[in-house]
């Protein structure tokens, strides 16, 4: 069994990476890679550090990285890389902590989107150091029930769908573009690559996007991923297939992982997703060699 997207707290987990290695190792993982968020400090402690006696599986350097393509924000899982070189990246491309400035100006183009859609809003204060500029928006824009007829179900009752939609969807009410932000999905893939790994694109189903299959032939056309995470905690059985198809027909590379943060979404067990995961070794035999 492998889990190749687990978070610890050097990103948005709450474990620290001995806790993470006893968990997977208690769950009888073979194959692990921590993949936080847009930095590789926990393989820096791995490589500092002897933890054999927590976990006695294979570990592959891994990361997470957030990347812009056509003004949509997705996720990118990166494995199998030079270590130094994916961290000097890291640290000349994304902040350890989001400034004041960048948390006002993210909230700032919020309002001016939201505006823009007509949609009601009444003159909100943001405070930088009491939250994300989301959770300051969406209370007070659900706050006026006619702006409800502006936004699908979805996106009206659950903060992180929305959240979702106004970095990945377009024509969404509130969308915003973080190209001002993140880097550009090729110029991540260039330096992956340079430093020997391979690029998958995490979770295609958590994105508010219309034409799943525009979007995919896109990458591949564009030659932007070697792969799809087809297996994920948040993924139906047909969802699964789908990818699992697509990367079969298309020649695509196949990774997969619960997406643990620890104690927080606790149901995303490590190795077992929500008690069925259980991802076979074999689907990496392709691209890492056991």
């Amino acid at each position: 069994m492998i889990d190749l997207h687990v978070h610890t707290n050097y990103s948005d987990g709450t474990w620290n990476v001995k806790k993470v290695l006893s968990e997977a190792e208690k769950a009888k993982v073979e194959i692990l890679s921590i993949t936080d968020h847009d930095n590789v400090d926990a393989h820096l402690e791995l490589r500092d550090n002897d933890y054999s006696d927590l976990f006695s599986g294979k570990i592959i350097n891994g990361v997470e990285l957030n990347v812009m393509i056509d003004g949509v924000k997705v996720e990118i899982l990166a494995y199998d890389f030079d270590l130094d070189k994916i961290n000097n990246w890291c640290l000349e491309n994304y902040n350890k902590e989001i400034s004041v400035d960048e948390r006002v100006k993210e909230f700032n183009e919020m309002v001016s989107s939201a505006k823009k859609h007509g949609i009601i809003l009444d003159d909100v204060e943001y405070d930088p150091t009491k939250g994300w500029p989301v959770e300051f928006i969406y209370p007070e824009i659900k706050k006026h029930k006619e702006n409800k007829k502006k936004f699908d179900d979805m996106a009206w009752n659950d903060i992180n769908y929305f959240f979702r939609c106004f970095t990945c969807d377009l024509d969404f009410p509130v969308y915003v573009d973080f190209s001002f932000f993140f880097p550009k999905l090729a110029d991540a893939v260039n330096k992956i690559h340079e430093a020997g790994g391979k690029v998958f694109l995490a979770h295609l189903f958590k994105y508010p996007i219309k034409d799943y299959n525009g979007f995919l032939e896109n990458l591949i056309n564009n030659k932007l991923v070697d792969g799809l995470e087809v297996y994920h905690s948040s993924f139906t059985k047909e969802q699964i297939d789908y990818l699992y198809q697509y990367c079969k027909k298309h020649g695509l590379l196949m990774c997969g992982g619960s997406d643990s943060h620890g104690d927080k979404h606790s149901e995303n067990k490590i190795g077992i997703g929500n008690n069925n995961l259980n991802i076979n070794k074999a689907i990496i035999n392709n691209w890492y060699y056991l």
